[in-house]
């Protein structure tokens, strides 16, 4: 991603207090709210596709049950995963990695978090990988993981990809660079919880050469403290409110 003087909004889920989460309602509405791009999170369905939502467990998102993980794509595609939100919302269907792509067209930035605890992420990190090549999204994409091992998978399948690690967890930036100095990893950001972001974080990642992207901001007194700290990319729930803030800083 690349930097620049505000930090990037991006819409977690897409605008997700404004439109069942991770659904192409969602995202269109953060376009409409002001948001620079969108976080979403991806699960390998049963038949291979990039599927987006948060959770593997049908029945959290939709009308469905079972596993996203061994649900094919064309049985995942007769689920309702709207009504949840409100009627208006009714058969909203889960997105492909790739029709999201295609929904946000060629200005949105997107942060693509890959949701699995394997130590083997291959086939996960391949299809996020081509999805990206095919589309050329390398210089408006981050992949991000809690997972390291997904990120040294997406570094050796294209090193022009950039990666963050997330983490929640008090973690001093030394002790991931110590953990993450092979070039097989080369992070390119750290993705820290917002309670984690102080002014010493933030000088202590500049000096490493990471950015800062940090989630989940819904407070406009901690956007300002954090768009005055310089973070690079604030993830909210709230894309409206963000704009708002950013717009007091232009």
């Amino acid at each position: 991603m690349i930097e620049r003087s505000l930090p990037l909004n991006l819409a977690h889920r897409g605008a997700r207090k404004a439109a069942p989460e991770n659904t192409l309602a969602a995202f269109d509405t953060a376009r409409s709210l002001g948001a620079d791009g969108v976080e979403l999170d991806v699960f390998r369905c049963g038949s291979g596709e990039l599927v987006v939502t948060h959770d593997d467990d049908l029945s959290i998102w939709s009308n469905g049950r079972g596993r996203v993980s061994e649900t094919p794509l064309a049985a995942l595609k007769e689920l309702d995963f709207g009504s949840h939100f409100g009627p208006q919302f009714s058969n909203e269907k889960i997105p492909t990695l790739q029709e999201v792509v295609d929904l946000l067209g060629e200005s949105s930035f997107i942060n693509i978090e890959i949701k699995t605890i394997s130590f083997r992420p291959q086939m996960e990190a391949l299809e996020t990988a081509s999805v990206i090549a095919k589309n050329r999204l390398y210089n408006r994409v981050t992949v991000s993981s809690f997972n390291p091992f997904v990120l040294r998978e997406i570094k050796r399948l294209d090193g022009r990809i950039e990666t963050g690690l997330l983490f929640q967890l008090r973690f001093p930036l030394y002790c991931i660079r110590q953990l993450f100095k092979s070039p097989l990893f080369r992070l390119r950001a750290v993705h820290p919880e917002s309670r984690l972001i102080n002014r010493r974080l933030i000088k202590r990642a500049r000096k490493m050469g990471y950015l800062v992207n940090t989630w989940t901001v819904n407070d406009p007194v901690k956007m300002r403290e954090f768009v005055e700290l310089g973070v690079n990319a604030i993830i909210t729930d709230y894309p409206d409110r963000l704009k708002a803030v950013l717009d007091e800083f232009e």
